[in-house]
């Protein structure tokens, strides 16, 4: 998930240890910020992780392998 999204631009990571309430509550508190990374996230997994972007992704992968098998 790293190599594909950012956090805090694209999704929100954090660990339940030491205490992410801070940096929760900060998200929370700024509901424009919080909406834009929503949006972003939403973006990124309609262009390349839904069940039609993976279909086509192993389409392209077999037909590139198939054009060198012949």
């Amino acid at each position: 998930m790293e190599r594909e999204f950012k956090d805090g631009e694209d999704l929100l990571l954090y660990s339940f240890a030491p205490y992410p309430h801070a940096r929760i509550q900060s998200f929370l508190d700024d509901k424009v910020t919080l909406q834009k990374i929503a949006e972003n996230g939403r973006k990124k997994v309609m262009e390349k992780h839904t069940w039609l972007a993976r279909a086509e992704k192993i389409v392209e992968t077999v037909m590139y392998h198939k054009h060198f098998m012949a």
